[in-house]
């Protein structure tokens, strides 16, 4: 009996050596690919690059503003770091993964939902695990070790042992690092500037929710941590609220010393919506030109 449990300790002390090994490869090729944009990121652009203004925010920032079309309209060089399905919590974990990774920036915009005006969850974000090429970074161990439930965590302790989260999350991480093992330019569904767009569909005429109309105000004291970030690195914030569909808010009155585009009711037209919380590639190109005027007033009135 003693012979066989020493022997079965040797073969899974072998097996979680292999597994091992073969997550922190997997971590490796993902890490050094454009796949996510935590990855996206420093597989893309040069250590110190400097950028005139960066974008943070939820699909909701991902979708609205085109870096491209706001470039060639204002003459500058920007980069959409938006994710999907995040909250304050991941969009401020990219920011200081992009001041981390040597990265500068002028301004920092940041595309705020309403829903993040004064509260934020405190559960770990859906898509935080696209940061676990970076986990033995501090400000990322430290991130997955304070909103990651249970006794195991995978995320915070694939530092050390990547098997974890590559066996826990593994259709999210295991299956892009084999895609891009073999090309590790592919990116997971935004194109080289961060952008993404959801497409024109056939719009039906449908009688219109009433709008709602209303005055909004941000104090979610979470916003205190991006000013205080962005000041360490003598970048500027600005709040910047896209549009809803049937939402609009007359004024909306910040808490915090950052100016704030009020964009909500700029798209009147319901054929310009993918759906009530983002515009379709035509009014994505309507609502980058609100943006371009409008930043430029402000970064000309020094908001």
């Amino acid at each position: 009996m003693r012979k066989f449990l020493i022997r079965s300790a040797v073969y899974l002390v072998i097996l979680l050596l292999i597994a091992n090994g073969l997550a922190a490869l997997a971590s490796y090729s993902l890490r050094h690919s454009a796949f996510y944009k935590s990855t996206f990121l420093v597989h893309s652009f040069d250590e110190g690059t400097r950028f005139d203004y960066f974008l943070l925010g939820s699909s909701r920032g991902l979708t609205t503003l085109d870096t491209h079309l706001a470039d060639s309209l204002m003459e500058t060089n920007g980069i959409n770091l938006s994710m999907d399905d995040t909250d304050l919590k991941s969009q401020l974990l990219m920011m200081r993964h992009f001041f981390s990774s040597g990265y500068k920036a002028d301004v920092c915009v940041l595309v705020l939902d309403k829903a993040h005006f004064e509260k934020t969850s405190g559960k770990l974000g859906n898509n935080d695990y696209r940061f676990a090429p970076f986990a033995a970074r501090d400000y990322v161990y430290q991130h997955f070790m304070k909103y990651e439930e249970g006794t195991v965590k995978p995320l915070a302790y694939s530092a050390w042992l990547p098997f974890l989260s590559f066996s826990y999350y593994n259709l999210e991480l295991a299956i892009p690092s084999l895609l891009t093992a073999l090309k590790p330019e592919r990116r997971n569904r935004f194109d080289e500037r961060g952008n993404y767009t959801y497409p024109v569909r056939k719009y039906k005429e449908q009688k219109a929710d009433k709008e709602e109309i209303a005055e909004g105000h941000i104090t979610n004291p979470r916003l205190g941590e991006f000013v205080a970030l962005a000041k360490e690195n003598n970048c500027r914030l600005l709040f910047y609220v896209a549009p809803y569909q049937n939402i609009h808010y007359t004024e909306i009155l910040s808490h915090f010393p950052a100016s704030v585009i009020n964009h909500t009711g700029v798209i009147k037209d319901d054929s310009l919506f993918f759906d009530h919380l983002h515009v379709n590639t035509i009014g994505r190109r309507e609502a980058t030109r609100s943006f371009a005027e409008a930043y430029e007033k402000a970064m000309a009135n020094g908001q």
